[in-house]
Formats: C-alpha cells, sequence, structure tokens
C-alpha cells in the first residue's frame, strides 16, 4: 500500500498519468484485502477507488484499462449482493 501511495504521489507531482488508472484499481484490490480497518469502511473505500478507476478510465478512452476496473467494482457488487447493478455497469453491459 505504501508503494501505491507513493506512485499516486507521483502521478499528482509529475503529471504522468499512464498508469493511474491502475494505481487506483489496485488500491481498492489491496484495501478489501487489508485487515486494518472494518470491512464496511473497507468496501467503501475500494468501491471509491474502482469508481475512480473507471472514470479516469472513461476520461483517457482506454478501454482495456477501464475493463478491468469494472471487472474489480462488479467483482465486489455481486460480493455484496448487487448483481444487477454489476451487469448493469457501463463499461461490462457492451460485452455480455
Amino acid at each position: 500500500m505504501a508503494l501505491l501511495r507513493d506512485a499516486l504521489s507521483a502521478v499528482s507531482t509529475t503529471g504522468e498519468r499512464w498508469y493511474e488508472l491502475e494505481l487506483h484499481r489496485l488500491t481498492g484490490e489491496l484495501t478489501l484485502l487489508s485487515n486494518d480497518q472494518s470491512e464496511e469502511v473497507r468496501v467503501k473505500e475500494a468501491e471509491a477507488c474502482f469508481l475512480k478507476a473507471l472514470d479516469i478510465g472513461r476520461h483517457q478512452e482506454v478501454k482495456s484499462w477501464e475493463l478491468r476496473a469494472a471487472m474489480s467494482l462488479a467483482r465486489l457488487w455481486q460480493e455484496q449482493g448487487k448483481k444487477t447493478e454489476a451487469r448493469d455497469l457501463p463499461s461490462l453491459s457492451k460485452y455480455f
């Protein structure tokens, strides 16, 4: 997590945004795996990371990276019982 925070800080400092989307997605994935906070807090933080990654993907128009973020978010929502929301994600619906 420290490396991801450093990388995101570098993105802000340098303006180089090549992997920004993936950094947010990975932060979300690692947040879900950590035991530092309650499950509710981890899920909310991870969801925010995935949504940020999706937003970046749409803005940068990088469909393959956007799809990775959408899949991470859809998995999270499916685990929460939000199957309809997961299935209806705009980034995913065109593939299924």
